[in-house]
């Protein structure tokens, strides 16, 4: 089944009538890139930031590979799919907020995801102070035995508010956090995203080889 990656990026390309062995040509196999767009293969880092800048896509147009699940209820998980994946920031916001949603939060693992979505609203839509809020409600609601792919996530992204912000080390601390013990860490796609975010945050804070690498 295609990820959302790959659906965003042969979305892109077929938006610019550009054929795969076009985008690919001096960057990977035609046949690479047919396996990234149908979810068969991800990439790593500089293969997807080449192709990126290839079909002149910003990486905060890139989606989770999968997303977290805040309800029982598949209608809702399914409503909160399609907004992210659309980048509908203001209108996720106001879905999220409805009593609906809120009254479905019924294991102790949905106010995590819950207050995350809320937190990438609020930074999508430019509310700094509101988004790191989130994030920390997120982080309090979640495992406090071990570091889980959600959790990093908000790191991160707490890590990307600070690096806004200019607070070097704010913003570096929090890198900290996200990756402890990473190595270790079971994979799951979504953690690919700690890499972009930092790249990110180094960015912001004018660190660019770090973000290069």
């Amino acid at each position: 089944m295609p990820s959302q990656l790959g659906i965003t990026l042969k979305q892109v390309r077929l938006q610019q009538h550009l054929s795969q062995t076009t985008v690919a040509t001096g960057i990977c196999a035609q046949s690479m890139l047919s396996a990234i767009e149908n979810g068969k293969y991800i990439p790593n880092a500089p293969l997807l930031m080449r192709l990126c800048q290839r079909l002149k896509i910003s990486l905060d147009q890139l989606s989770l590979a999968e997303n977290f699940t805040i309800s029982d209820l598949e209608q809702i998980n399914d409503r909160l799919a399609k907004l992210c994946n659309h980048h509908r920031y203001a209108d996720l916001r106001e879905f999220l907020l409805t009593d609906a949603v809120q009254a479905r939060l019924t294991t102790d693992v949905q106010p995590a995801a819950y207050y995350y979505y809320l937190g990438i609203t609020d930074f999508q839509l430019g509310h700094l102070t509101d988004a790191q809020q989130q994030f920390q409600l997120a982080l309090a609601s979640a495992p406090a035995q071990h570091r889980t792919t959600l959790s990093r996530l908000c790191w991160m992204s707490l890590a990307l508010i600070h690096a806004s912000r200019q607070q070097a080390n704010a913003s570096e601390e929090a890198m900290t956090q996200a990756v402890t013990q990473l190595k270790t860490a079971p994979y799951e796609a979504n953690l690919n995203s700690l890499f972009y975010l930092a790249a990110v945050s180094h960015l912001k804070l004018n660190q660019l080889t770090i973000a290069a690498q």
